[in-house]
């Protein structure tokens, strides 16, 4: 956060603010309110360009560089700076803005509606005098209060007190029937957890309890997980990870571990698009990237040692009947490739089109044992390179250990 914006100009005493906070004059908005609680408030941040993000500045009353005012990558504008039509909202929740949109509502540009003055009227005082004497009379011969009048009271004020009770039930129930439509709209694993066909097809398990056993399996390491951000913000190892006593820091993760477990399966397995899992999901498609890339590289060092190379003796015991006139033999290495999609950089394209599948891939060498286990995987190529450039890339002693293992 810019710690540099000077936005409680209004305020005789500045109070230290937490997360995003809108940068506008005069406005206060910002992600936590004063009781540390998060808002569902949205901001946008500024453009990029510099000529727009001088016209953005001009408009909210401030000077880029000026006033101890610096435009970076944390500040933002509070989303009601903006006209709804300028806002373009998702199913996943996000807010985005549209091409060419600018904050134009601030506290400076709302009007106030003024009554118009009232007419003078000509008055007459003879009216006015019969009026008085008409008004005197009148109190000279109303009655205190009685009893039954202020049951009367009492009752109306039930009667009215019971219609607004009833209008918070209406709304109070269409707030439910929306929660209903927004939770029948995420893919949780009470879906499909009593039917192992939908289990097979979306996850790859044969069935429920098998999922939820492997779940358990890793469970223990779930709660220090160190979440993707990108290559240089991901440190080694984080003061949490070392200490048994820390807890993760953080706001509270979007979906549990075992939905975000459930969603992995399902890119991998079903090869569901991210835009589709955000949507199935409630949450933002860089958030569904994040979560597969760190289940990912979660998944391939816990599994390392669950799955290791058999023996020459287990491999010799469990060889197929196809295989008997070949009783040496080891391990079978073969080329695959995964359909990728169109690079958007030329030469990136040339280095991945497949002339044999007619496609951009990625191409990998894989070691599989005669029964079928998978037991090696190369690193990605491109998918121009042929089966013999992969196996001259590996040296005759990788070959040999390969071989061995």
């Amino acid at each position: 956060m810019n710690e540099s914006l000077n936005v409680g100009e209004t305020s005789s005493a500045p109070r230290k603010r937490r997360g995003k906070y809108c940068a506008a004059f005069d406005c206060n908005n910002s992600a936590y309110d004063v009781n540390g609680t998060h808002t569902s408030y949205h901001f946008f941040e500024f453009p990029k360009d510099a000529q727009r993000r001088n016209r953005w500045c001009s408009l909210i009353k401030r000077r880029h560089g000026q006033d101890n005012f610096v435009v970076s990558t944390a500040t933002v504008l509070f989303h009601e700076n903006f006209q709804a039509e300028d806002i373009s909202k998702k199913l996943s929740g996000c807010w985005n803005l549209k091409t060419g949109a600018e904050p134009c509502l601030f506290c400076w540009t709302k009007q106030a509606n003024q009554r118009k003055a009232p007419r003078k009227r000509k008055i007459d005082e003879s009216t006015v005098g019969v009026a008085a004497s008409a008004l005197l009379m009148e109190c000279e011969t109303e009655s205190p209060q009685t009893e039954p009048d202020v049951v009367f009271q009492l009752q109306r004020k039930i009667e009215s007190l019971e219609t607004q009770l009833a209008d918070c039930q209406e709304k109070l129930s269409e707030a439910e029937k929306e929660n209903a439509v927004l939770l029948e709209r995420k893919f949780p694993i009470d879906k499909i957890k009593d039917d192992n066909a939908a289990v097979l097809f979306y996850t790859g398990f044969p069935s429920y309890e098998a999922l939820i056993s492997f779940y358990r399996y890793i469970e223990p390491k779930l709660s220090k997980m160190q979440y993707w951000k990108g290559e240089n913000l991901v440190k080694e190892s984080q003061p949490y990870q070392l200490d048994d006593n820390k807890g993760k820091p953080g706001p509270s993760r979007k979906l549990t571990f075992l939905d975000e477990f459930l969603l992995v399966l399902m890119r991998l397995k079903a090869g569901l698009f991210v835009q589709d899992l955000a949507d199935r999901f409630g949450i933002s498609t860089s958030l569904v990237s994040r979560i597969c890339i760190t289940w990912i590289n979660l998944l391939y060092h816990e599994l390392k040692d669950l799955f290791p190379f058999p023996t020459q003796e287990l491999v010799c015991k469990n060889m197929l009947k196809e295989f008997a006139q070949y009783a040496t033999t080891r391990i079978i290495l073969d080329c695959t490739e995964i359909f990728i999609q169109r690079p958007s950089a030329m030469l990136a394209q040339s280095e991945t089109w497949s002339d044999y599948k007619q496609h951009n891939t990625w191409k990998l060498l894989v070691r599989v044992t005669p029964n079928g286990q998978v037991t090696f995987l190369s690193d990605l190529w491109g998918g121009h390179v042929i089966m013999s450039w992969l196996i001259a890339d590996l040296t005759f002693l990788q070959l040999y250990l390969l071989a061995l293992q």
